[in-house]
C-alpha cells in the first residue's frame, strides 16, 4: 500500500506514517480492524492492501469492507514473524488503543 515509503523512510517512520493514515478502531490477540477513509475511494488502495495482507505470514483471515472503509485482520501471533512490519504494527496498535481508551 505504502511501498513507495518504505523505500525512503526508516522502518519506525515508515510505521507512524502508516498508523496516522489509518485509526485502529479495535484490537485483540488473534483480531485487528483498522479504519482508512482512503480504501472507500480507490481502486488500488483496496488492491495493494488484499495483496499484501495475503502475502503476511500468520494472517487466517481478513475482511476488507470499501464501504465502511474498515480492515478487519484476524491472525494467529504465533504465526505472525518476528519484527516484520505486521508484527510491529501489531504492537503498535495495541499501544494506541489502550492510551486512546
Amino acid at each position: 500500500m505504502f511501498d513507495f515509503l518504505k523505500s525512503l523512510t526508516p522502518d519506525s517512520i515508515y510505521e507512524a506514517l502508516i498508523l496516522r493514515q489509518v485509526k485502529v478502531a479495535h484490537v485483540n490477540e488473534g483480531r485487528i480492524r483498522f479504519v482508512y477513509d482512503g480504501l472507500k475511494k480507490d481502486d488500488g488502495i483496496y488492491r495493494s492492501i488484499c495483496d499484501a495482507l495475503d502475502a503476511e505470514d500468520g494472517i487466517t483471515d481478513c475482511n476488507v469492507n470499501r464501504v465502511t472503509g474498515s480492515i478487519t485482520v484476524y491472525y494467529d501471533r504465533d504465526k505472525v514473524r518476528k519484527g516484520s512490519l505486521f508484527d510491529r504494527l501489531i504492537d503498535s496498535a495495541f499501544r494506541i488503543y489502550r492510551k486512546n481508551k
